[in-house]
């Protein structure tokens, strides 16, 4: 429901923007440009966020689940592990 709603409301928004262009209501448009942006702001940023997060939980988990593992076997095992779970969150 959270990124369902940080990804409509500014679509939404950009829907009043047109709206507002259309019906040359010149006082409403900054508001709406404003909350455009400050939405646009918010889903960029939850956006990477969670890429990152996502990245450094697939990071823990190759270097935890690995750590028993020592020698040669246990950096290839460590680094093929690390690779999939890395490229199936981007």
């Amino acid at each position: 429901m959270f990124w369902i709603a940080l990804y409509v409301f500014p679509c939404l928004w950009s829907a009043l923007l047109i709206v507002s262009f259309l019906k040359l209501s010149i006082s409403f448009i900054p508001i709406v440009i404003l909350a455009l942006v400050f939405n646009l702001t918010n889903a960029i940023g939850f956006t990477y966020a969670d890429r990152d997060a996502k990245q450094r939980w697939a990071n823990n988990l190759s270097s935890s689940f690995m750590g028993g593992f020592g020698g040669i076997g246990g950096n290839l095992l460590a680094g093929a592990v690390k690779s999939g779970v890395g490229r199936m969150f981007k």
